[in-house]
C-alpha cells in the first residue's frame, strides 16, 4: 500500500515538474520571438505573441509553484508578469476593436 501512494506521489510531482518547465521554456522562448520579430522588422517591436507566450508561461510556472513545489517567492514572482502580459493582451484586444 505505502509503495502504491508513493509512487503516485512521484508521477503527481513529475507531472507538475513537467507543467514547470513547460512554463518556464514559454516564458523563456518569447524572448527569441520578440527578437525575431524586431529583427525582421528593423525596430524594437514587441509582437502579440509575446504576451500570449508570457501569459501562459506564468500560469504554468504559477501552478507549477502553487500545486507542484509550493513556494511563495516562485508565486509573487510570476503573479506580476502575469498581471502586465493579460494587460497589454487587452490593450491589443482594445486597439483592434477601434481599427475594425
Amino acid at each position: 500500500m505505502t509503495g502504491n501512494i508513493l509512487n503516485t506521489a512521484t508521477q503527481i510531482a513529475t507531472i507538475w515538474t513537467v507543467i514547470g518547465l513547460v512554463g518556464a521554456v514559454m516564458f523563456t522562448s518569447r524572448w527569441f520571438v520578440q527578437f525575431l520579430h524586431s529583427r525582421t522588422k528593423g525596430v524594437s517591436s514587441v509582437p502579440p505573441l509575446f504576451w500570449v507566450m508570457s501569459a501562459l508561461g506564468s500560469v504554468a510556472t504559477l501552478a507549477y509553484f502553487i500545486f507542484g513545489n509550493p513556494d511563495l517567492i516562485g508565486i509573487i514572482s510570476n503573479l506580476f508578469p502575469l498581471f502586465v502580459s493579460v494587460y497589454n493582451l487587452i490593450l491589443i484586444s482594445r486597439q483592434k476593436d477601434k481599427v475594425e
